[in-house]
């Protein structure tokens, strides 16, 4: 086994420390400004993204809780700056995503409907490609309390069930010759 060789104090890179990380696997979590972090990430260097960006809700609005009626407020960063801004946001993070993926990576978005379909005309303003479309199902989703609308659970449409889900659409970054899966030896 070969020794591990510490990394020199100015080469280590400016990123924080991960709130979570499971070297096992490989696995690390960071929590901050996603543009700040994506830029201290050298390009092509990962494998896989899961994000979970702002959906813009916090807009004054209300839902339940717990049987409780609160607050969609969680702070200025998910507060909405119009659609056309909100856009160019969607851009800016995946752009930033892409150049960090590897050749082959992939990225796996969770949004509602007030969101995702933004994110997913930037993935494709950005040349990623669409590989699956996943309907996230939550069958006791919160009450509709304004009436004006179907319970939030109803947007991940794509099921055809009638419950209620979150899209979580899922791309690659097509940077590398295409892969045929029937030519890929099984193990």
């Amino acid at each position: 086994m070969a020794d591990i060789v510490p990394i020199p104090a100015q080469a280590k890179s400016p990123l924080p420390e991960p709130v979570f990380h499971d070297p096992k696997h490989h696995i690390k979590i960071y929590q901050g400004d996603c543009l700040e972090i994506l830029a201290a990430i050298p390009e092509n260097q990962v494998d896989m993204i899961f994000a979970d960006p702002p959906y813009f809700l916090s807009n004054g609005g209300i839902t339940c809780h717990a049987g409780k009626m609160v607050s969609v407020n969680k702070g200025d960063w998910d507060r909405s700056q119009g659609p056309d801004a909100n856009h160019e946001f969607n851009r800016a993070w995946l752009s930033a995503c892409q150049r960090v993926l590897k050749p082959n990576g992939t990225i796996w978005v969770s949004g509602t409907s007030h969101v995702i379909h933004s994110v997913g005309f930037a993935m494709q303003q950005l040349g990623m490609k669409l590989l699956n479309d996943i309907s996230w199902v939550k069958p006791n989703p919160p009450p509709n309390l304004s009436c004006r609308y179907f319970t939030h659970g109803n947007t991940g449409g794509n099921t055809g069930t009638g419950n209620t889900g979150m899209d979580v659409p899922h791309f690659w970054k097509p940077n590398s010759p295409a892969v045929n899966l029937r030519t890929v030896p099984e193990k």
